[in-house]
């Protein structure tokens, strides 16, 4: 559904960073190294993301690049994990 967003980073705070793009922002899960490299708050950045839809909760993990993201998926496609 998402494939990145690019805008102002507002908001850091593990495991969360929050990019405003167009007035939204957007609350993404992602990881201390993504956050330590992602880029100075008020900054524009391009974080790669991907909707996770469960049962009982949707969010948004944010990934530096789409190699992350593709990792992320083939690690999550194994059964059992």
């Amino acid at each position: 559904m998402f494939d990145y967003l690019k805008g102002i980073l507002v908001d850091k705070s593990f495991p969360y960073c929050t990019v405003e793009v167009n007035g939204v922002g957007y609350r993404l899960l992602t990881n201390l190294r993504t956050l330590n490299s992602i880029g100075e708050l008020n900054s524009e950045v391009k974080i790669y993301a991907k909707l996770i839809h469960k049962e009982d909760s949707m969010f948004l993990c944010g990934f530096l690049n789409k190699q992350d993201r593709i990792i992320y998926d083939i690690l999550t496609s194994v059964s059992g994990i």
